[in-house]
């Protein structure tokens, strides 16, 4: 079947559900796209081609499990939503080394940690 431009925005626009150690996060499938874009080493570029063959078994239906510390989670998925935020540095109430492992185990710390040191 082939598809039409309206049916890939359609697509990209479409809400992604990822739970994240036990704490639901809601997000689009454009950010997750974008990011795998943005951040060609990152685990997202990983999670996408898992969603990918997750929705052609389950009829479309987007759900992520992720292993991790929700709190953490909440701060790498605003970096996606906003990439700029990465020269902000540590997100305020965390520890600098829990925030550089995050980065580190995501594949996001080559791009973030320079702008930080």
């Amino acid at each position: 079947m082939k598809r039409t431009a309206e049916s890939e925005l359609d697509d990209r626009s479409r809400v992604v559900c990822i739970d994240a150690g036990g704490t639901e996060f809601r997000t689009t499938r454009r950010t997750l796209l974008d990011s795998a874009r943005q951040f060609p080493q990152s685990l997202f570029s990983e999670l996408i081609s898992s969603m990918e063959q997750q929705q052609q078994q389950q009829h479309g239906k987007e759900k992520l499990y992720i292993d991790t510390d929700p709190e953490l989670f909440r701060h790498i998925l605003q970096l996606l939503r906003r990439p700029t935020l990465a020269e902000a540095g540590t997100p305020p109430g965390l520890w600098p080394e829990a925030w550089r492992a995050e980065l580190e185990y995501w594949g996001l710390h080559e791009q973030c940690l320079t702008v930080e040191e």
